[in-house]
């Protein structure tokens, strides 16, 4: 009998699941991805994403990302490419047989994607995660690599500048231009507000509204997530 088709949202779910078995909880508001998970590691901190195969029908896979800030898969300048990885690379071959298809099993194959919205894909693609983490985390000189990326170090400075300054504010400021027309879910005004006027006196191009937007969820998240 074949396997009974399940939502997409028990899908996450059942993934949201085995990271929460380790530790990790949810990033809350608006998502770049399918879902995403977060852990502190240290003054780091760790995020997974699911993401789906913009081509292949119920696919999807998952990746970690080290960082100093709650943005997801931002490669800034420096910023070491092995702190931003799929599953896949993190997967031996001697794993893979009993967690993904055959295509995905074979010598060689360093990819690995999950097809179906069925609970068995969704529990062995948490399984994987669960696996791959420690792996991921454990490559030599990523930890130090991330902290000694200056343009993540620059970014961390203007997102907890931006918490810092939204603390104070109580109303808007006069001669804001760049507020987002509808304000991201769950994050207060003053951070919108503290982002445009921070970013405004510290960079020297004055941002737009999704980058208004995307700073005050950063600086939020970074203020209020622990």
């Amino acid at each position: 009998m074949s396997e009974m088709p399940i939502t997409r949202r028990k899908v996450l779910r059942t993934i949201g699941d085995a990271l929460r078995a380790i530790g990790y909880r949810d990033v809350p508001g608006p998502l770049p991805c399918g879902a995403l998970l977060y852990r502190r590691e240290g003054d780091l901190v760790v995020t997974f994403g699911v993401e789906h195969s913009p081509i292949l029908p119920e696919t999807y896979t998952g990746a970690f990302y080290l960082s100093r800030t709650f943005t997801w898969s931002v490669m800034h300048p420096g910023f070491p490419r092995a702190a931003f990885e799929r599953i896949g690379p993190l997967l031996p071959t001697e794993e893979r047989a009993s967690l993904l298809a055959p295509e995905y099993a074979r010598p060689g194959i360093v990819e690995a994607f999950w097809q179906g919205f069925r609970l068995s894909s969704a529990t062995h693609l948490g399984r994987a995660a669960q696996l791959a983490e420690p792996r991921f985390l454990a490559r030599a000189g990523l930890a130090d690599a991330v902290r000694a990326c200056a343009s993540l170090a620059e970014h961390e400075a203007l997102v907890k500048a931006i918490a810092a300054d939204a603390r104070g504010l109580a109303e808007a400021p006069e001669g804001l231009v760049s507020q987002p027309r509808k304000p991201p879910f769950d994050v207060p005004p003053r951070y919108l507000w503290a982002a445009e006027r921070v970013a405004s006196a510290l960079r020297p191009v004055s941002p737009r509204a999704p980058d208004v937007a995307a700073l005050a969820i950063d600086a939020f998240r970074v203020a209020t997530l622990r």
